[in-house]
């Protein structure tokens, strides 16, 4: 004759608990002590061991499914015990239907009660069922929109481990400006470098950018330690990165590139144009052009 493995009680005020992971299928030998399925209460995940020996026979609750204490979830016993006689009750198809995807009818074999390994897909709009251990979770990394997040359980149920594996979207940190361009001839500048590196200097193109960049803010202190992104070592004509939430200013330029006889780059000045005049940005980016076209002109200064 079958046993019959039932929800446990955890903890003197549980009712009802979350069964979140069956460790084994239909059909699978377990041993007393074996690790039988996961669930979950308002206050822990737990892992429970199975109680008897023999073969997993039927499972009468799925994944998802919330199940009041010492009411039947599974049946183990030897291979041709009877089932019969042993289904999900009426009530839990009734909570089920409030779900936006359809419910599985409870009389199907146990093996196909289980959910897919993907999450189902939410119906836009539709409602969202998420454990009370789930919201705390998402209380304690602030997350508010639960739509976000798929839910692996029973018709989309959002669970603790859900809520544990979603990543939010990186916050776009970028805000309105105005920007200024031009394009110089770097083909001394590059001689200047390569002259540099083959005299032991650790120096490249883009430390070359900063040293002019901090040479033309003694003229235009408003650009002193602006920021600096470039992608010279690339062949790319133009880089246009948006302002930074954090900055006032950014300085950044392009991969060097040959235009019949020259050498040139694409430098750039993207800036708040609330706070930052655009003559200045203008004056500031000529003076910079100036500088890397006749790097000597650096010693000077």
């Amino acid at each position: 004759m079958a046993n019959i493995v039932i929800m446990p009680k955890q903890g003197l005020q549980m009712t009802e608990g979350l069964i979140t992971k069956w460790l084994k299928n239909v059909g699978d030998t377990v041993k007393e002590g074996e690790p039988l399925f996961e669930m979950e209460t308002d206050k822990l995940t737990i892992t429970i061991d199975s109680s008897f020996t023999g073969t997993l026979l039927k499972i009468i609750r799925g994944e998802g499914e919330e199940v009041p204490i010492t009411e039947p979830i599974a049946l183990i016993g030897n291979p041709g015990d009877s089932t019969s006689g042993f289904t999900a009750p009426a009530r839990a198809e009734e909570k089920k239907e409030e779900a936006p995807a359809p419910s599985v009818p409870a009389t199907l074999p146990a093996k196909d009660m289980r959910p897919a390994v993907s999450a189902p897909a939410r119906a836009p709009g539709g409602r969202i069922f998420i454990t009370p251990r789930a919201k705390m979770r998402c209380a304690e990394r602030g997350i508010t929109d639960y739509s976000k997040i798929p839910g692996t359980g029973g018709d989309g149920l959002i669970i603790e481990r859900d809520v544990l594996a979603y990543r939010e979207p990186e916050k776009v940190t970028a805000r309105a400006s105005d920007r200024i361009t031009v394009r110089a001839d770097v083909g001394a500048a590059e001689r200047y470098v390569k002259s540099a590196a083959e005299g032991g200097l650790d120096f490249d193109f883009g430390a070359l950018i900063a040293k002019a960049s901090a040479s033309a803010a003694k003229k235009y202190p408003d650009f002193d330690g602006i920021a600096i992104k470039t992608l010279c070592n690339t062949d790319v004509e133009g880089y246009f990165p948006a302002l930074p939430a954090d900055s006032d200013a950014l300085l950044s330029g392009g991969g060097i590139y040959s235009d019949g006889d020259r050498r040139l780059t694409v430098l750039s000045v993207v800036f708040d144009g609330e706070k930052v005049e655009a003559a200045d940005a203008a004056a500031f980016l000529s003076r910079l052009k100036s500088l890397l076209e006749n790097p000597l002109l650096m010693m000077a200064i």
